[in-house]
């Protein structure tokens, strides 16, 4: 299917929509474990030129950044014509911004020197 992506940034969540559906045995709720190619030619080629990590990350690496991050999993949601991939917002408190940020503050403050 022919369209256009679209990256849609909300005050509480980014959503991504792609055109078309997932491959065909992939679903939202397994597509952390089912890799398939849609043109295995073009993904052999992608990964020799390095322009791939690695055949079949890239859903795995937003789960795992995320995670990594303490923010929640992305929502897949496969619509009529396309998939919609959602980040949520997560807010952090107060408190655990500045338990997150007090070490960091002060080592770069260490690190600061004047100019001559």
């Amino acid at each position: 299917m022919r369209g256009d992506i679209f990256i849609n940034l909300h005050h509480d969540r980014l959503e991504i929509h792609s055109p078309g559906l997932l491959p065909l045995g992939v679903t939202p709720s397994n597509i952390i474990s089912k890799s398939i190619h849609r043109n295995t030619h073009l993904a052999k080629v992608f990964y020799d030129l390095k322009l791939m990590e690695m055949e079949g990350s890239g859903y795995d690496k937003v789960y795992e950044v995320l995670l990594l991050n303490g923010k929640p999993e992305p929502i897949v949601d496969e619509w009529d014509d396309r998939v919609v991939v959602t980040v949520k917002k997560m807010l952090l408190a107060q408190r655990s911004l500045s338990l997150c940020l007090g070490p960091m503050t002060n080592l770069f403050s260490h690190r600061r020197r004047s100019l001559p």
